[in-house]
């Protein structure tokens, strides 16, 4: 298995903190064969989002892709200070991070059915997926600072 920064892949250092996983399917003249594997948050990148006074939420989703991967993909995000609130912590009730986890699981399952797994990779790192999850959630109670922390192939595409 080999870990590979986005930031390297793409040339872009704000996404030095997503790693990506590839299991290597077979070698032939000096040419390494990849399979994704899964992909995962820093260490650094997953402490710096922890903060007082703030609720931090973390979302587990399993869904099947269109072209045959299993995925469990484990999602964290943080409370965001409403304009009009006054005090200094911003926790939300359980009932409000039930019914958060419930439509983020709403929106990833949805996204991922009907897309394969490169076009589910791009989607996660073009940023897309997160601001609709913040502009979805937003309803129950203001989010920010989504990022999913790990992904996981439970199961390889048969194709």
């Amino acid at each position: 298995i080999y870990q590979v920064s986005l930031a390297d892949i793409l040339g872009k250092e704000e996404f030095s903190s997503i790693n990506f996983n590839f299991k290597s399917l077979k070698i032939f003249n000096n040419e390494c064969f990849t399979k994704f594997h899964g992909l995962t948050l820093t260490r650094d990148k997953i402490c710096s989002l922890i903060k007082k006074w703030h609720t931090l939420i973390e979302v587990e989703v399993n869904f099947k892709t269109k072209d045959g991967y299993f995925l469990k993909l484990f999602l964290i995000a943080q409370s965001k200070k409403p304009k009009n609130m006054k005090s200094k912590t911003v926790y939300i009730n359980s009932s409000q991070k039930r019914a958060l986890r419930r439509r983020i699981t709403d929106i990833i399952i949805k996204e991922g059915i009907n897309m394969d797994i490169k076009d589910f990779i791009h989607r996660i790192y073009s940023l897309k997926i997160y601001e609709k999850i913040e502009i979805n959630c937003s309803k129950i109670f203001p989010i920010h600072q989504v990022n999913i922390r790990k992904i996981k192939v439970v199961e390889n595409s048969t194709l």
